[in-house]
């Protein structure tokens, strides 16, 4: 098959199903789930997002084994493997070119070696082969009779941001948005490092490997895997497709893609007159047709040629064809679904406000005025704690003071008091573990379905990094003067300026960066240091809050792809991942399954593709201890 007949085969797509996939050879879903409900453009019930969970928690189940990391040079992506005898599919921006080797690591731990083969640098895939023997565990790919279609529940895996051996591949879940010619568009969340990592359909089979991603956290682009299957033995053997080209600049003028340069492929406009002005700089024909290889070489302009990854998509030209807003994972006609499994917690999250604005979301977890919440979103840099001005709006619309009666830095937890009984509550679920693919629901401030998404990652640590200031120290021995305040810092908003010197971390002196260094290592963003500093003749105090090193230190900051972040958004003693998008002042608030269950708290919003959230097991535990004390403890 050419690569023409795919494009216009693509057109007109289909596919339905669901997935269950095996570790050395392929398995068929249960056939106890409907095929009827992945045809559907939107759920019809309860019963439909039931049978779309158990869809995903089965790939989940199978897929993880065979969603590996590379390492190709300084490159790192990931990929999976499509065949028992050790191929994989990865991005060819990955890879490079043929013939490099590549690290291959497994979720199991198992490192092994392999070798990069050929590239479709159109669909921006690419195949390595490891070089010991198998069988390996695998995914299928999808069929030529088995075509994608938009709407399409598709499931994402990969490792984001990087291989991590504490963690697994976390699994996403999403619809196919649009597609086009070698690339198709998803709403299912992917972000740096996935590159390369497997877009399945409800059949199980591989559809599309990640490829790239834009500030619309709805646009996923993916390249398709049956690009590639056209021309798999070419890629086998190493050879990059479509043949590079032997000139750029001819290329650029090859408008209608055949290989030839002709005038009458022109109209007049901006290419025409490059056309005119090569005929007549080189004394061509304007009447001949020249192959483009035949004519690099004859004019010696044949070299390396820029390799581009992928075709180009504008998100604005999408067609009515393509899935609408309110039908994607996320949309308002899917999450109005949910309400059916709110309803009974409708009252159990309140809004959380200082001065009238929104900070965070809260829990009710006992009927006479105890709300739970996420910590860092409550503190004031005027006051260094969260004990001021603190309201709780309920759902009857009541605003009562809160008194902060605990904070727990662990999760990164606070405990509220306000007077008031018999309010609403529902029992903290007592299970064990939520299987991965499993459905998570958050609740909003009105009571209904704020966001949805699925379990990525089971519960787990998730690692600290120190907060930081945002300032840069100058190298010296017996002080620690401040050389810059970078922008959207904590020390700039506080008003530490360039030739400050910092004296004092709290009571603590200091001397030196490796002194500043050492006093902050505990500390975590969102926390808020005292900060002593001498200006001129001035001894000056300031109230800090410490940021993410992401946030600050680098051009590109997490933001710009990632939507906002919590500004505590790690060293979590033990959270579950999850794909839900929220925003960072909705943290707090409870979290239920597709039974309703309370399941646990969202405590931060930590990047494009994943929030954490606390397990109601280890809620349930803090709440019954905080609770049973006569006179509880301060904040600590």
């Amino acid at each position: 098959m050419s690569g023409t007949r795919f494009t216009r085969s693509i057109r007109t797509l289909v596919i339905f199903g669901t997935i269950l996939i095996g570790l050395l050879r392929p398995v068929r879903a249960d056939d106890a789930l409907d095929p009827a409900t992945f045809l559907r453009p939107v759920p019809a019930g309860i019963e439909d997002l039931r049978t779309i969970e158990m869809m995903a928690q089965q790939i989940a189940e199978k897929v993880v084994p065979c969603t590996v990391g590379l390492q190709v040079g300084q490159a790192r992506g990931s990929g999976v493997l499509v065949s028992a005898d050790g191929y994989i599919m990865t991005a060819a921006h990955v890879t490079g070119r043929p013939g490099r080797e590549v690290l291959v690591s497994f979720p199991n731990g198992k490192v092994t070696r392999g070798k990069s083969l050929g590239m479709h640098t159109a669909a921006d895939i690419a195949l390595v082969k490891i070089n010991d023997d198998g069988p390996w565990p695998y995914v299928p790919t999808v069929s030529f009779d088995d075509f994608p279609e938009v709407g399409e529940w598709c499931i994402a895996a990969g490792h984001p941001r990087g291989f991590q051996t504490e963690r697994t591949p976390p699994i996403r879940l999403g619809r196919i948005v649009d597609i086009r010619d070698d690339v198709m568009r998803t709403d299912c969340p992917i972000n740096g490092g996935d590159s390369g990592g497997p877009l399945l359909n409800s059949d199980g089979h591989v559809i599309g490997i990640h490829s790239r991603i834009s500030g619309n956290l709805t646009e996923n682009l993916h390249g398709p895997v049956l690009a590639c299957l056209e021309v798999w033995d070419r890629l086998k053997s190493g050879e990059i497709y479509p043949p590079l080209p032997p000139s750029q600049f001819l290329d650029l003028l090859d408008r209608n893609r055949d290989g030839m340069l002709s005038g009458n492929e022109f109209s007049d406009g901006y290419y025409r007159q490059l056309y005119d002005r090569l005929i007549e700089r080189f004394d061509l024909d304007p009447k001949k047709s020249y192959p483009l290889e035949q004519l690099a070489e004859s004019l010696n302009w044949k070299g390396s040629p820029t390799i581009s990854w992928g075709k180009n998509y504008d998100a604005q030209t999408r067609t009515d064809n393509s899935l609408k807003d309110s039908r994607f994972v996320r949309g308002s006609e899917v999450t109005t679904i949910f309400k059916e499994l709110t309803r009974e917690a409708a009252d159990i999250a309140v809004r959380i406000e200082r001065n009238d604005k929104v900070v965070s979301l809260g829990t009710i977890v006992g009927p006479d005025g105890w709300i739970l919440t996420k910590a860092t979103e409550l503190k004031d840099t005027k006051t260094t704690d969260a004990k001021n001005n603190l309201v709780c709006v309920l759902g009857d619309g009541r605003k009562l003071p809160a008194k902060l009666v605990r904070t727990h830095q662990p999760y990164d937890l606070a405990l509220l008091k306000v007077e008031a009984t018999n309010l609403p509550t529902i029992p903290l679920y007592s299970g064990d573990k939520l299987p991965l693919g499993s459905w998570l629901i958050t609740i909003g401030p009105k009571g209904e379905p704020e966001s949805v998404g699925i379990v990525s990652v089971s519960a787990r640590r998730i690692v600290g990094t120190p907060g930081v200031l945002g300032v840069e120290i100058a190298r010296s021995e017996t002080e620690a003067q401040v050389v810059r305040v970078f922008p959207k810092s904590g020390a700039l908003a506080a008003g530490i300026k360039a030739k400050d010197i910092i004296t004092h971390v709290f009571d603590t002196e200091v001397h030196n960066i490796n002194e500043l260094r050492g006093q902050l290592a505990e500390k975590r963003a969102g926390d808020i240091v005292t900060l002593k500093v001498k200006r001129g003749d001035e001894n000056l105090v300031f109230k800090v809050t410490l940021g993410q090193a992401d946030d600050i230190f680098f051009q590109f900051a997490p933001t710009q792809f990632n939507g906002p972040l919590s500004s505590r958004r790690d060293d979590f003693f033990r959270a579950i991942q999850h794909d839900t998008v929220i925003q960072p002042n909705l943290c707090g608030g409870p979290v239920l399954d597709s039974r309703g269950r309370m399941v646990g708290l969202n405590v931060a919003r930590a990047d494009r593709i994943a929030t954490y959230m606390v397990p109601s097991t280890i809620l349930k535990s803090l709440v019954v201890q905080w609770t049973s004390t006569e006179q509880p403890p301060e904040p600590q």
